[in-house]
């Protein structure tokens, strides 16, 4: 999470991990901030100011995850 806003109080979704049962690493994406970052929060998220330069948004994610094989059959997002 990032700080964005007034002070940069409020938290934004800046990175999303996804891993399998056997700790594969299947998804690991930076997010795409639609708000301009007022605090990193580097210290607890290791998140630098050139991390999210590439980020993707959320909703490319949910494709690449349920296009996947390997995905765990019991995971049904509300879309």
């Amino acid at each position: 999470m990032v700080g964005v806003g007034i002070d940069g109080k409020e938290s934004s979704l800046a990175r999303v991990s996804i891993v399998d049962y056997d700790g594969a690493v299947m998804l690991d994406e930076f997010v795409e901030q639609r708000e301009r970052v007022v605090d990193y929060r580097t210290q607890w998220s290791g998140i630098r100011p050139g991390d999210l330069a590439n980020g993707k948004f959320v909703s490319s994610w949910l494709r690449v995850v349920m296009a996947s094989p390997n995905r765990c059959q019991t995971y049904s997002p509300a879309v």
